[in-house]
């Protein structure tokens, strides 16, 4: 599988399933998970991109060590894609603006948890590496992106 077919691919996961897991280390290296909305920006096919608040604990850990894995996978777990990256945070109103625009609809409950004032950072996942996961045929492919 090239590059580009893979990224198809993982668009189509993001578009199908709506919700992945995000997976970051704290500064005495405990790993934390959560969920997030992640979307591709137009062209920008070597990243994925989601919202956070600046305050969120998760910001801290991603500025300590952005190294990061997030998981993706159909609501019928036939497929399941790691990805291996950097995060980068962002706080330009340009970008913010456009992450919303394209992950507005999903975002349902992460505005129910949060104030939408100005502390929102966008979480920029710079791909490096993934895995694809077929669990009934038990197969496993692994692509470098960066």
């Amino acid at each position: 599988m090239n590059k580009q077919d893979f990224i198809a691919m993982t668009r189509h996961m993001v578009d199908e399933s709506h919700a992945a897991v995000l997976a970051s280390t704290d500064k005495e290296g405990h790993p934390h998970i959560r969920w997030v909305v992640p979307g591709f920006l137009g062209n920008r096919e070597g990243a994925l991109y989601t919202v956070s608040v600046a305050t969120y604990p998760k910001v801290d850990q991603l500025l300590n060590n952005p190294n990061a894995e997030m998981m993706l996978q159909t609501p019928g777990l036939t497929k399941i894609i790691n990805l291996r990256g950097i995060v980068n945070i962002l706080d330009n109103p340009t970008i913010k603006s456009e992450v919303l625009e394209c992950l507005g609809e999903r975002l349902h409950a992460f505005w129910r948890t949060t104030k939408p004032e100005g502390d929102l950072v966008v979480l920029e996942f710079v791909l490096n590496e993934a895995t694809y996961y077929v669990p009934m045929n038990n197969s496993r492919i692994t692509v470098f992106l960066g």
